[in-house]
C-alpha cells in the first residue's frame, strides 16, 4: 500500500490539470459567447442601419418614379387645339368645312396628318382636293394690289387644247 499515496498524488495531479484545462476552455468559451454576443449586436445595428438607408432609397425611388411618371403624362400628354379645315376645289371653290381634322379624314378617307400637312404647305391631296385652315383662308377678291382676286400660291393649270376648242378658242400649242 505503499504506492497507493504515489497514485492518489499522480491522480490529483491529473485531475488539477484537467480542472485547469477546464477553467481555460471555460474561460476560452465565455470569451466565445461574449464575442459572439457582441459580434451579434454589431451585426444588428449594421442590419437596422442599412435597412434604414434601403427604406430611405425605396421611399426616394418611389417619390422619383411618381414623379417621372408625371413628367412623362405631363410631357406626352398634348392639349389638342380643334383647327376647321376647308377642303377646296382647284379653282379655289369650297367644297367642305371640317370642324376637325378627325372628320375630314372620315368623310374624305384621307388620312388627317396628310390634310394637315396639305393645308400647311398649301398643296394638294391624292383626290385632287386643296386644304386651308379656315383661320389661313382668305376669300377672293379681299386682296389689295393689282393681283386682287387671284390666288397667286397656287400654280394655275394650263387649259387643255381640248377645252379651248370646245370654248370656240384656238388650241393652245403653247404648254
Amino acid at each position: 500500500m505503499s504506492d497507493l499515496p504515489k497514485y492518489l498524488d499522480e491522480y490529483q495531479k491529473l485531475c488539477m490539470q484537467q480542472l485547469s484545462y477546464l477553467s481555460q476552455r471555460m474561460t476560452q468559451r465565455e470569451m466565445l459567447d461574449k464575442e459572439i454576443t457582441d459580434l451579434y449586436e454589431k451585426a444588428k445595428s449594421d442590419y437596422q442601419y442599412v435597412h434604414a438607408i434601403l427604406e430611405k432609397s425605396r421611399a426616394e425611388t418611389e417619390d422619383n418614379a411618381k414623379s417621372r411618371k408625371n413628367r412623362r403624362t405631363t410631357k406626352n400628354k398634348r392639349t389638342y387645339t380643334t383647327r376647321p379645315v376647308l377642303q377646296m376645289a382647284p379653282d379655289g371653290k369650297i367644297l367642305h368645312q371640317f370642324d376637325t381634322l378627325a372628320q375630314a379624314s372620315q368623310a374624305t378617307g384621307i388620312l388627317s396628318n396628310y390634310i394637315s400637312i396639305a393645308a400647311r404647305t398649301k398643296s394638294y391631296t391624292r383626290d385632287g382636293s386643296y386644304w386651308q385652315f379656315l383661320e389661313d383662308y382668305q376669300p377672293p377678291g379681299l386682296n389689295d394690289g393689282l393681283m386682287a382676286g387671284i390666288d397667286v400660291t397656287r400654280p394655275v393649270l394650263p387649259e387643255s387644247a381640248v377645252d379651248a376648242d370646245a370654248a370656240g378658242g384656238k388650241p393652245d400649242d403653247t404648254i
